[in-house]
């Protein structure tokens, strides 16, 4: 295998750029948004100094158009005429768990990459997404059904907007009705239903996701957690794992599992249907929460077993912001362990996006070494 320079710069959020080069990774970065100035400014620093002294033969890139990091790197591209390879997301996240448990750049392994949105090859965001993977390429097997997110980015910081956008999903312009005796209910009346609604009527401003990351701050905004607005990425969801508990949760709530073309989805109805009839049954919030969790872990574990055994994989690889909630992982792992497959996890570096950088250059580098 040729020695390869590869630079890879990561993606927007959480941000670190990795330098593959003579056998070694090196990492760097400013860990934070690159919308901020000040973060722009110390990861391009940081590798306009790492770049005096080495010269790429490649530059991996998320595939997002309108990413910073994207930008800068075919900037970066065209200056030392090497190529720009543009790493689907997800793809990334799991190639990053790969290339630290240095399994074999040839060998096929189920990854699990749950987040809140990466740009897919297909043009749409996804989020929930199971892919059989290689270091050098992936096919995409299942994913989380896709749900509108009313207002965009809007949708991202305020909760109540993806539980009103999967309650309309799946019960449709009735969907009021199901939340009879909730206190959801009132707490609504007190956000623009209307003009979301108007929004998802006419498919305006409202990109299908197949966002693990909404999921949960759909579920944590009926359970009334941080409904209004996230003070941070993630706040919602974890607030929902704190306040889980296994004690007497008994079975998780159901999803159902369709094939859709080529593709296997995980909906939501059945799901839907068990946790408003709790909440009207009174039910206790922190088991409510837990159910959630084992039920969503549990439909992962369900379709990967499926596709496992379809594509005779024994290893799964597990990553994405969503895998640091311990509750989600622990079950996940434990019922595939139960199979007897293999599972891998981040270790040395992040599940989420910190960890982007290492696996576009693991990816990068397969791809050059495949031409």
């Amino acid at each position: 295998m040729p020695d390869r320079t590869i630079l890879a710069l990561g993606g927007e959020l959480k941000s670190r750029f990795c330098l593959l080069a003579h056998g070694q990774a090196m990492h760097g970065g400013p860990g934070g948004d690159l919308a901020e100035v000040r973060h722009f400014d110390v990861l391009a620093t940081a590798v306009e100094a790492l770049l005096l002294q080495h010269r790429p033969d490649a530059i991996g890139v998320d595939l997002h158009p309108e990413y910073l990091s994207r930008k800068y790197g075919a900037e970066l591209a065209r200056r030392f005429g090497v190529p720009l390879l543009g790493v689907q997301h997800h793809h990334a996240h799991i190639a990053s768990v790969l290339g630290e448990h240095a399994i074999d750049a040839a060998e096929p392994v189920l990854g699990i990459a749950l987040d809140g949105l990466g740009y897919g090859v297909d043009g749409t965001l996804w989020g929930g997404e199971l892919l059989l993977c290689r270091q050098g390429a992936f096919e995409r097997l299942g994913a989380l059904a896709p749900v509108a997110m009313p207002g965009g980015e809007m949708a991202a910081r305020q909760p109540w907007r993806n539980a009103l956008a999967h309650l309309h999903a799946v019960f449709g312009a009735g969907w009021r009705r199901e939340l009879h005796g909730c206190r959801f209910a009132q707490e609504l009346e007190a956000f623009p239903t209307g003009a979301v609604e108007s929004l998802l009527a006419h498919n305006v401003r409202s990109p299908a996701a197949s966002s693990c990351g909404r999921l949960f701050d759909a579920v944590a905004a009926l359970l009334g957690l941080h409904a209004r607005q996230v003070a941070f990425e993630g706040e919602a969801a974890m607030a929902l794992e704190a306040l889980a508990t296994e004690a007497e949760a008994g079975q998780g709530y159901p999803l159902s599992c369709e094939r859709a073309g080529e593709l296997w989805r995980l909906g939501y109805r059945p799901m839907w249907q068990a946790l408003l009839a709790d909440l009207r049954d009174g039910v206790a919030l922190p088991i409510i929460a837990a159910r959630f969790h084992l039920g969503l872990a549990s439909a992962l574990a369900g379709l990967t077993l499926r596709l496992c055994d379809e594509r005779q994989v024994r290893r799964v690889a597990l990553s994405g912001g969503c895998l640091q909630n311990r509750l989600l992982s622990n079950k996940l792992q434990a019922e595939l362990s139960a199979k007897h497959l293999q599972v891998l996890l981040p270790v040395a570096l992040p599940a989420h996006d910190g960890g982007l950088a290492f696996g576009q250059a693991q990816v990068a580098a397969a791809r050059l070494d495949s031409l």
